[in-house]
């Protein structure tokens, strides 16, 4: 269990980097004209999205794991379950916003931008900075189930004290 639970942690932190970057860069990124912003996206987050997708799918499945062998402890299970929803929603925010924007984007030549191009720059934006908050909480969960697992592995431990 302790070792489906270090890995989740490792993959859920690597992939919250995905959407870290991009919200740590979206003053700057809102502010660009939109032949920058869209030269941005067709340039700096192809290789984002190689490595990202399979990183999501990769660490989706270690979550359900986590939480299948988290079913028969009933306080760690709804740890588990709370991280592996947060981050099928994060999933679900790139399928139905993220992702179409993205594909959007990618279409459009140089010059030759749409007039609500704005409108497909908040939906990337915004829907990145709600993925990075679904991932966050999936992580907190996820740590919260560590310390659980401790507590109840072991109930002389400081955790249980303090």
């Amino acid at each position: 269990m302790k070792a489906l639970q270090l890995f989740a942690v490792i993959s859920t932190a690597l992939l919250l980097g995905t959407t870290f970057a991009p919200v740590l860069e979206m003053p700057s990124q809102l502010a660009m004209s939109g032949s920058s912003w869209s030269m941005v996206q067709q340039t700096l987050y192809q290789p984002l999205a190689a490595v990202g997708g399979p990183l999501e799918i990769f660490t989706l499945v270690i979550h359900l794991a986590v939480l299948a062998a988290a079913l028969s402890r009933s306080r760690l299970s709804l740890l588990a379950a709370g991280s592996t929803l947060s981050l099928m929603l994060a999933f679900a925010i790139w399928v139905v916003f993220t992702q179409p924007a993205h594909l959007q984007v990618l279409n459009w030549s140089d010059g030759a931008l749409p007039v609500d191009w704005y409108r497909w720059r908040d939906q990337w934006q915004f829907s990145q900075l709600i993925r990075f908050l679904l991932q966050l909480t999936g992580l907190l969960l996820l740590a919260a189930s560590l310390l659980r697992l401790e507590i109840e592995e072991d109930p002389k431990s400081r955790w249980a004290h303090g």
